[in-house]
């Protein structure tokens, strides 16, 4: 599977947290909210466009996120969810270190 893709498994995580699937546009804006959590930085809005602040509302409404270009709040819940999509979208299964390889 290609990084970035949706797979069964992300569906299913989502459909737990979400309760829906996860559609491309909302799995693309993941990295970059992680981004500017991470970097303790607001969401610019030169590099969103409507459709991802159309997200950016919905996951507002359902207090996910809190707050936006002057900086952002997040749910540990949503944290969470944010960082397991990540592992499985982008990150490799041979990029995670088993507990033995250490």
């Amino acid at each position: 599977m290609s990084r970035g893709a949706i797979s069964e498994e992300l569906q299913v995580l989502a459909k737990n947290f979400l309760g829906k699937e996860l559609s491309i546009k909302e799995l693309r804006l993941l990295p970059y909210i992680h981004y500017c959590l991470v970097n303790q930085q607001g969401i610019d809005p030169a590099k969103i466009n409507s459709e991802e602040r159309k997200i950016i509302i919905e996951w507002k409404k359902k207090s996910y996120l809190e707050g936006g270009m002057n900086g952002l709040k997040i749910s540990k819940d949503f944290l969470n969810f944010i960082n397991e999509c990540l592992k499985i979208s982008y990150i490799t299964q041979e990029q995670i270190l088993d507990e033995e390889e250490k």
